[in-house]
């Protein structure tokens, strides 16, 4: 009669943890978002609240677990800066495709393919 009791109260515990985001500042990271740590991008299969880290499928297949300080997200904007806008850092140009407004970083896919992750102060932006 107990396990009966505790078995659903489980179910519902790991369904409902499973599809939650983690919210940090003004950011929320969900389960099927797309994200950038460092130079390389994926999507996010799991999040714990509890320890405000993120585990990331990337596209070469390999899955890595993270603070989400070390995180951007493909949306929203830090501080005037969106996801898609325009950016030139030093002499090179490309789009943004991903911002923490926490550590104020954002990344970006330079017109060479290759990605990278600076302070939003670094580059300039345009819409």
């Amino acid at each position: 009669m107990k396990l009966s009791i505790i078995l659903p109260a489980l179910v519902l515990f790991a369904s409902s943890t499973a599809s939650a985001c983690l919210r940090e500042g003004r950011d929320y990271f969900c389960p099927g978002d797309t994200a950038v740590v460092g130079s390389f991008d994926g999507t996010i299969i799991s999040v714990n609240e509890h320890r405000a880290r993120v585990t990331i499928r990337f596209s070469n297949e390999q899955v890595g677990t993270y603070p989400v300080t070390r995180v951007q997200i493909a949306k929203g904007c830090v501080r005037r800066v969106c996801v898609g806008d325009n950016a030139f850092v030093s002499s090179f140009s490309g789009t943004v495709i991903g911002v923490n407004s926490t550590t104020d970083k954002v990344s970006i896919r330079f017109t060479t393919g290759e990605i990278g992750t600076y302070m939003r102060r670094e580059g300039t932006y345009s819409r």
